[in-house]
């Protein structure tokens, strides 16, 4: 009852009916297993709906609707929020104000102009670098062997190792099972029985027996492996 009143339209809300707008009023149906991406007063907004899907009516010109996305995306970016979600078996490499940051399984939201999802990466993978950051996995009866600030390092630990450092590379895994095991200078030499192993020490020649030996020193060379079955060495 005004003379200022007027009808419009009338808009069907089933079928394939998602969302419309009438004058400072927006109308969304949130299709199940879906956000609804929308902006208010120039921040972002997520609608989520309830099981079956959701029907909301907001009276506000500064309201407006930007997009649907299903809630099963792994990156979900709306202006400066986040919607991460990192499956099983997975981990995500990110970076906030250009730190590097690993995420592990699970669900996360973020407001932050500064956050940026690199990729997605598999933990069956040996190793992984993200910028400053190495993860590897060294698996049981294997050797990892890398460098770290110019040295050779040798982790005969299995388990999973995370390195946060620019002077840092890996290099790979060897099976413990290897006679010569060498990066660098640093050296792991198994001698089986019936064997012995040469070297040379600053040129001091040093038999070494039957056993696992660890050479750290520069100068100590290894030359190669003897049966003790031979009897005259030249």
């Amino acid at each position: 009852w005004s003379p200022r009143a007027e009808f419009t339209e009338a808009v069907s809300l089933v079928g394939a009916f998602r969302h419309f707008n009438s004058g400072p009023i927006t109308v969304l149906r949130v299709p199940n297993g879906h956000y609804a991406l929308c902006m208010h007063r120039n921040r972002p907004v997520v609608v989520t709906a309830s099981e079956g899907g959701g029907l909301f009516a907001i009276s506000d010109g500064l309201f407006s609707f930007v997009a649907f996305r299903p809630i099963d995306s792994r990156h979900i970016e709306h202006d400066t929020l986040h919607i991460v979600r990192v499956p099983q078996g997975q981990y995500a490499c990110v970076t906030e104000s250009d730190v590097p940051a690993f995420l592990p399984y699970g669900i996360y939201v973020f407001d932050s102009p500064t956050l940026t999802v690199h990729k997605f990466c598999p933990l069956s993978e040996e190793s992984v670098r993200h910028q400053t950051i190495t993860r590897f996995y060294v698996r049981a009866g294997t050797v990892g062997i890398a460098w770290k600030d110019s040295a050779p390092v040798f982790y005969n630990d299995p388990g999973v190792y995370m390195v946060d450092s620019p002077m840092f590379h890996y290099v790979r895994s060897i099976d413990v099972s290897e006679q010569e095991i060498t990066l660098g200078s640093r050296k792991i030499i198994t001698v089986r029985e019936g064997q012995v192993g040469i070297s040379h020490d600053n040129g001091e020649l040093t038999v070494l027996p039957p056993g696992r030996h660890y050479i750290e020193k520069p100068g100590h060379l290894f030359d190669e492996f003897l049966s003790t079955q031979q009897e005259c060495l030249q």
